[in-house]
């Protein structure tokens, strides 16, 4: 560690340098910690054969100021849907099941969320179930 002239902390010089360079850490840290923020951070859609399901929303936020956003979205039979696919937080997007949905069965589809470069997956879990009543089956059964 070097020794530091008094003469220098007389002068304010050092004191300056030194907040300029703590001002400069604090925007790097905040610019590095802006992430965007699903509200909620997971959505479930329950179905029925037959029963229209109402879309569901999501609201895109930053911690601090405005971010250009990118949204995708991934399914393996391309049940979901989701727009707009561009915009700025804070932003609501509308999440859908599209006719490529299963009709039985659990599927987990994702929509993405790209800012600069960083990528925010939200899992949407989709549970398809027909409309038709299943009976249980006991078998055959035999008196004695």
């Amino acid at each position: 560690m070097k020794n530091i002239e008094h003469s220098l902390f007389s002068s304010g010089l050092i004191v300056a340098s030194l907040f300029v360079t703590a001002m400069g850490c604090l925007d790097t840290a905040d610019a590095q910690t802006n992430a965007v923020i699903a509200t909620p951070q997971q959505l479930t859609f329950n179905t029925e054969t037959g029963v229209t399901t109402p879309s569901q929303t999501i609201l895109l936020s930053t911690t601090s100021g405005t971010e250009n956003v990118s949204i995708t979205s991934h399914s393996n039979t391309n049940w979901l849907t989701v727009t707009p696919q561009t915009g700025s937080t804070p932003l609501v997007l509308t999440v859908s099941i599209g006719s490529g949905a299963p009709t039985s069965g659990v599927d987990v589809g994702f929509v993405n969320v790209a800012s600069g470069s960083t990528t925010l997956a939200i899992p949407v879990t989709l549970n398809a179930n027909s409309n038709r009543r299943i009976e249980p089956d006991f078998g055959e059964s035999e008196l004695t």
